[in-house]
């Protein structure tokens, strides 16, 4: 009898230990599986951004193509990066509609960052939006 009581403790206890191996695992898949679900949804956001900004692009190809032409050319013809900034901003100031897209120049990484406005989202009756 006390064989077979120690026996049936013993057993016990593995079962126990199992139980206690198999929450701790579930945890940990639980908490995986959490953390993978965030990812995904950060790359949804992520690629939902992504393509707002192709499509802004696109509706607004032929003023980035004007901007971009405009710097070109001024880099072309010797212009530095400061002088660049300098004749962004007059033209800004002038209310120049092309170089107002321009929200930035990036001189270290030569990029230049375009504002496009989103025209599909404007408001009609919005005295600030554009004619």
């Amino acid at each position: 009898a006390v064989d077979e009581f120690f026996s049936h403790l013993s057993s016990q206890k593995v079962a126990q230990r199992a139980d206690a191996a198999e929450a701790t695992a579930r945890e940990k898949l639980s908490k995986i599986q959490l953390d993978q679900q965030r990812r995904v949804e950060g790359l949804v956001m992520e690629q939902e951004r992504w393509k707002d900004n192709a499509r802004l692009v696109e509706m607004h190809a032929e003023d980035v193509d004007r901007a971009l032409g405009v710097i070109n050319s001024a880099l072309a013809t010797g212009m530095d990066w400061e002088a660049l900034d300098q004749l962004v901003s007059v033209e800004q100031q002038n209310e120049n509609p092309i170089a107002l897209l321009i929200h930035k120049l990036d001189l270290e990484n030569d990029m230049v960052m375009l504002s496009l406005p989103d025209i599909d989202d404007w408001d009609e009756s919005d005295p600030d939006r554009p004619p």
